[in-house]
């Protein structure tokens, strides 16, 4: 949906709390390009004050990108309390909430972008400190007050939260994700004379990775030699995370499946590129960035058909049953036997990200934050 972009007398002072840029994975990326999509948009005239309690700042903007380090505890009371008084203090227009968080009172008009509402629908799943569950309830009680408009980032997140919450369906726009620089027209070197079955993500519960562990021990009994290759982090928080070096030890798969941690993205690059496929068994995603690049890496997609996978691998990918463990590894092995599948789903996957802008969503970011400010003066 296009919006118009309003007017202002005088150039837009927008607050963004990048707190999450310290943290990496998914919302981390989506605010690092969002911010840098939006800068080659923006009038230069404008100021962003880009907010967060830690030193992390994000590189390559220009000068009227200006990073504000707030040295105070993460949380409810920064959120609450050090964050509005500082945007108080900036004379901000509008403010842009990039990561699920924001403030329970309108210090400004608010932007809020939510990824899913996977800790509103399995709360016991993805917040397991009491202080957390408290603060993601009343923010999500507050959501309608707070916010002017909500982003998200697939059909089927707006569906989810369009339910859940009625009195925000009006202010909802789905925005894709785009394919970050380092996936677009990559070189990919041959690195690994063994190709491997590919897993990108967090290793978090919502992941799955207990099924695909079992699926891939079900390929070990059907001769299949391939490695599993785990990228991704691994949290403190054992409620919430895999431990996955104990669970490989359970299956007794020390020598075959391998884990990597601290990648980046040019040998995620690689990694992509030298893979028989990417398998992503995810129960719930509200976009699945990794199924855009390794389509764009010419790697081949084994993807879960829960939430918003198939929505954003479209015909590129095959789709498995995430509760169904013979449907996972028999969707993995029918791409590893049959070469003429493999490359008409790299075709495919080729043609499938050419869909997806972050010049795209950066433009239409911006457009919502121009309107919501001079609709708010």
């Amino acid at each position: 949906m296009t919006l118009p972009l309003g007017t202002v007398d005088r150039h837009l002072r927008v607050g963004v709390d990048i707190t999450c840029v310290a943290g990496g994975r998914g919302p981390a990326r989506y605010t690092v390009e969002t911010m840098k999509a939006i800068s080659m948009v923006c009038d230069p005239n404008d100021i962003f004050s880009l907010y967060s309690p830690f030193r992390k700042e994000i590189e390559g903007l220009p000068s009227y990108f200006i990073f504000k380090y707030l040295p105070v505890q993460s949380g409810m009371p920064w959120l609450n309390w050090i964050l509005p008084m500082a945007v108080r203090r900036d004379k901000v227009d509008v403010m842009f909430f990039p990561a699920n968080d924001f403030w329970l009172w309108r210090a400004a008009p608010a932007v809020v972008t939510l990824h899913d509402i996977a800790p509103v629908m399995q709360p016991s799943v993805f917040l397991s400190a009491w202080r957390d569950r408290l603060q993601n309830r009343l923010q999500m009680m507050s959501l309608s007050r707070i916010a002017s408009s909500v982003i998200t980032v697939s059909e089927f997140s707006a569906n989810s939260i369009g339910s859940a919450f009625p009195r925000v369906a009006e202010k909802l726009r789905v925005i894709y994700n785009g394919l970050s620089e380092p996936f677009q027209l990559s070189e990919v070197k041959n690195i690994s004379p063994l190709h491997y079955i590919l897993f990108v993500g967090g290793f978090d519960r919502r992941k799955n990775l207990e099924r695909l562990m079992q699926a891939y021990q079900l390929l070990r009994v059907r001769g299949r030699t391939e490695k599993l290759l785990l990228v991704g982090l691994e949290g403190q928080n054992k409620k919430l995370y895999y431990n996955i070096p104990e669970m490989i030890a359970a299956y007794n798969l020390q020598e075959n499946v391998e884990i990597k941690s601290g990648v980046d993205d040019n040998q995620l690059v690689q990694l992509y590129g030298n893979a028989r496929l990417l398998v992503l068994p995810s129960l719930i995603e509200g976009f699945g960035l990794p199924v855009l690049e390794a389509m764009a890496c010419g790697c081949p997609v084994a993807s879960s058909n829960a939430a918003s996978l198939s929505e954003v691998g479209g015909d590129a990918a095959l789709y498995f049953d995430p509760y169904n463990v013979q449907e996972i590894a028999d969707c993995i092995e029918r791409i590893l036997i049959n070469d003429g599948l493999r490359q008409d789903m790299i075709k495919k996957g080729y043609e499938q990200v050419k869909k997806f802008s972050w010049q795209k969503a950066g433009e239409q970011v911006y457009r919502i934050l121009k309107k919501v400010a001079a609709d708010e003066m």
